[in-house]
């Protein structure tokens, strides 16, 4: 979702003249807080009886969430375009989209789009991501890995109190300080499973940001 936001203005005309509908099977609560936090600048629509699976052939046997696919819908209200799957991490899947949303109406914009823009499982499978207890491996579980901090120096470095809030909020967690203060005597964490790299380097300690 991150990639979608930081291109928003070349890839959607920075909104003018284009909408994005973001449709996943997450609650209108849950869409609500996280397009607040992350400043996401489309539109959340939630699916929660996935009806929309069936038709649009978006919903995979045996998940429970939809696949990444997104449709460039023209003003005809006709299917101009489908790229399935949609490939978020490879920077040439943006520029065909954004040609896809010119070509559409051959003029500068279209009158909507629906996409859905939920959870990759391509990037929860991919090894040495973090994202799965399955494997042992390097806990980082950023969509992108160039972007930010890994979830091992979030968790190496953020006070207990803000690992709580985190758990808490993202994680709907009630055991959020238990599991903070459980998490910050394990330090230093830096694999999926729990334990501490062979050779793990050190995490600086991170200056507090309290007013």
């Amino acid at each position: 979702m991150n990639a979608y936001r930081d291109q928003y203005a070349q890839t959607f005309n920075g909104g003018k003249g284009v909408t994005v509908l973001a449709i996943s099977v997450d609650t209108d609560t849950a869409h609500a807080a996280w397009a607040k936090e992350a400043g996401y600048p489309v539109t959340f629509v939630s699916d929660t009886a996935k009806s929309l699976g069936t038709p649009y052939a978006v919903l995979p046997a045996g998940r429970g969430f939809y696949a990444r696919v997104v449709f460039v819908v023209g003003k005809d209200g006709r299917i101009a375009k489908v790229m399935r799957p949609f490939r978020e991490l490879v920077q040439e899947s943006y520029e065909e989209l954004a040609a896809a949303v010119l070509d559409a109406c051959a003029v500068t914009c279209v009158d909507g789009m629906l996409a859905d823009l939920g959870v990759s499982s391509m990037q929860l499978d991919t090894p040495r991501r973090g994202f799965s207890f399955r494997r042992d491996e390097p806990l980082d579980m950023r969509m992108d890995p160039t972007q930010g901090l890994s979830a091992a120096e979030l968790l190496n470095t953020l006070p207990e109190a803000e690992i709580a809030g985190i758990l808490s909020r993202y994680g709907e967690e009630p055991r959020a300080r238990k599991l903070a203060k459980a998490i910050v005597a394990a330090r230093p964490i830096a694999r999926s499973r729990g334990g501490s790299a062979r050779n793990s380097r050190s995490f600086p300690a991170r200056a507090s940001t309290s007013a």
